[in-house]
């Protein structure tokens, strides 16, 4: 077995695999059932717990017992995983429009005026 294929092995088997994609179609086909998912939920929040935070997708990589590939291909998305295992999720998808509107007026408001870019990158680091 060559070294790149040791990077693509199955968590659930052992089975190995030419590139990833390949790897989490297998994945997707073989391992998708309720035991699994509970395994995954569990070591969610295993790692939340030990980090204080819901995990980010490169914690579970270097910390987790399974990779983030494991968590897209079973429940789709990294935001879907983490609402399963019912964390937070700090970076939501698919915000509604009105929602982006509130928060930039809010804002705008806390500031007297609209934020310059110069603002925004001083409060993403705040």
């Amino acid at each position: 077995m060559s070294k790149d294929s040791q990077e693509y092995v199955c968590e659930f088997c052992g089975q190995d695999f030419e590139t990833g994609s390949k790897k989490a179609g297998h994945i997707s086909w073989y391992h998708r059932d309720d035991h699994h998912e509970e395994d995954l939920i569990t070591e969610l929040q295993r790692l939340a717990t030990e980090k204080g935070h819901p995990p980010e997708m490169s914690e579970m990589d270097t910390e987790g017992e399974y990779s983030r590939s494991t968590y897209l291909s079973h429940f789709g998305t990294w935001n879907d995983a983490l609402r399963a295992a019912d964390l937070e999720v700090k970076r939501p998808t698919n915000v509604p429009k009105d929602w982006i509107i509130e928060a930039i007026q809010a804002l705008a408001d806390r500031l007297g005026h609209l934020k310059s870019r110069r603002e925004s990158r001083r409060l993403r680091r705040e």
